[in-house]
């Protein structure tokens, strides 16, 4: 049996997962977030990982810098 350590660090993942484990159905298939960027990346890889959820959209600030947004579309989510 193998298995995969995934390690992204800090309390968003762990807050990204609560709120995961709370709101999420069996017919959950998208997430929104209003974020600044780490709470969305995180409930973006958390979200696929173990609810399968792929379709995760973000709700910017108009003052995320071009580097987050780049970062959060290298993660695959909708803006």
């Amino acid at each position: 049996m193998s298995s995969i350590h995934v390690n992204v660090g800090g309390l968003t993942v762990v807050a990204a997962m609560n709120m995961l484990d709370k709101e999420v159905r069996p017919d959950t298939t998208t997430v929104v977030e209003y974020s600044s960027g780490s709470t969305v990346i995180s409930l973006a890889l958390a979200s696929r990982i173990y609810h399968g959820i792929t379709d995760v959209k973000a709700f910017l600030s108009n003052k995320t810098t071009t580097s987050k947004v780049r970062l959060m579309q290298f993660f695959g989510l909708d803006m």
